[in-house]
């Protein structure tokens, strides 16, 4: 399981016995790493969700269709996408939100449904209970 906030990789005891130096988190909380639930704990008032951000280690590999594969090199998945996830995913890059992507996506394309909005949240929602996506978390707020 990868935290989908920082990316970081969570390791399974087999992983732990066979990497040289690695430690398993002491709590893996939700799809969040401990460092992270800690963050996120301290209050919906010092704690800001950025825009999603496309996981770096993802690869995303077009086809000459339009479509794509993502593939994971952590854990050998791959996951198909049509053009319209292709557009998603090129937009998570931390600088726009979903409501930024669903606007782009109504500027690009042709017959773009009126939920696209909830579509749009479900693909990220999906992508990031894979891994593939996760949020720039930041502490702020009164000192």
């Amino acid at each position: 399981m990868i935290c989908s906030v920082c990316f970081l990789q969570k390791l399974t005891a087999d992983t732990a016995e066979n990497t040289p130096g690695a430690a398993l988190p002491l709590s893996w909380k939700g799809g969040a790493c401990r460092p992270c639930v800690s963050l996120l704990n301290k209050g919906a008032e010092t704690v800001e969700q950025k825009n999603p951000i496309a996981n770096p280690l993802i690869v995303l590999r077009e086809e000459f269709d339009d479509w794509a594969i993502l593939f994971d090199p952590d854990t050998g998945n791959a996951f198909g996408l049509n053009p319209t996830g292709v557009f998603i995913w090129k937009h998570l890059d931390g600088k726009h939100g979903v409501e930024d992507i669903v606007k782009n996506l109504h500027d690009e394309a042709d017959d773009v449904p009126g939920e696209a909005s909830d579509h749009v949240r479900q693909f990220i929602a999906s992508l990031e209970q894979q891994g593939l996506v996760g949020y720039e978390v930041s502490a702020g707020g009164p000192a």
